[in-house]
């Protein structure tokens, strides 16, 4: 952990600033665009420091399995095709999240993840099923959870729910055994302390979204899907989330303050500035429309 920081700080925050405002590109991929609703970057350093200017209180890793799909590949190759539409993806009601970088190639390019929903951890699951009947389109069907299809089974009645037999999408279901969950890759980073926090020694504080975000604060929690392989032909992969809380140690505090100090002074100054011209502008424009013609 760091205990000496200095105005280098201040630098890397200002370049990490620099960065976020470029983030709608793909640098890996120069054929798509990041989607403008990405707000997610790795805010781990990667010589596995903590972060500059911040002290890890708890750090916590933790692996998944699941499969990913394409669009086309889940449409041609699985018996649950239906759930690409129940997304709302291509009908404009849904927008889609991205994928693990936040890039949209669109139609039948894009990710899907599918999971036993029984390896989903209890405080994710909570979230995914409370937040299934939200209206908005922002925040509703990250995630779609259905019953798997049997062997017997030819086709699905949507929106049955009992028999345990049919699909599951809006309501809490009975039971976590038997059945998947699916979402765009990049609709994990909006819970990704959930799956971890369950028994970590920093749960209550995970368990928190309000203190999860991109970049570390004070009393703060970050998480990033740090490493997530690519599907092998049996469309396997895994996921390994790493979760930090992280306390800003006093050094970086005090510059930051003083950072923030100069520029609202600035931010001041800026606009009594522009008042002024405002003002300058408007009593010429008043005193050339009350000239007369003298002659």
């Amino acid at each position: 952990m760091r205990a000496d920081v200095s105005i280098v700080s201040l630098l890397y925050q200002a370049l990490g600033a620099f960065a976020w405002g470029h983030k709608n590109w793909n640098w890996f991929d120069h054929r798509h665009q990041v989607v403008d609703h990405f707000k997610w970057q790795n805010p781990f350093p990667s010589d596995g420091a903590d972060p500059m200017g911040f002290e890890v209180t708890c750090d916590v890793l933790a692996t998944f399995h699941a499969k990913q799909y394409t669009v086309k590949e889940l449409v041609e190759d699985t018996d649950y095709a239906f759930v690409v539409g129940n997304f709302g993806w291509n009908y404009g009601t849904r927008r889609y999240p991205g994928s693990w970088d936040g890039v949209d190639q669109g139609g039948d390019k894009r990710d899907v993840v599918m999971m036993e929903y029984n390896d989903v951890p209890e405080p994710a699951r909570e979230w995914i099923e409370s937040h299934q009947n939200e209206e908005d389109p922002a925040k509703s069907w990250l995630f779609r959870v259905y019953e798997k299809r049997r062997e017997a089974e030819t086709e699905f009645t949507e929106g049955q729910i009992g028999d345990g037999d049919q699909i599951w999408g809006l309501v809490k279901p009975t039971s976590t055994e038997g059945k998947l969950v699916f979402f765009a890759p990049a609709a994990l980073y909006e819970i990704l302390p959930l799956f971890v926090a369950k028994g970590s020694s920093c749960e209550v504080d995970f368990l928190d979204l309000t203190k999860y975000g991109p970049r570390a604060k004070h009393n703060g929690v970050i998480a990033y899907p740090e490493r997530h392989a690519k599907p092998d032909l049996r469309h396997d992969i895994s996921i390994r989330i790493k979760a930090q809380k992280t306390i800003e140690n006093p050094d970086a505090m005090h510059w930051r303050l003083i950072w923030e100090k100069t520029h609202m002074s600035w931010q001041r100054d800026e606009r009594r500035r522009k008042r002024k011209e405002q003002v300058a502008e408007r009593q010429q424009l008043s005193g050339d429309t009350g000239v007369k013609d003298e002659l």
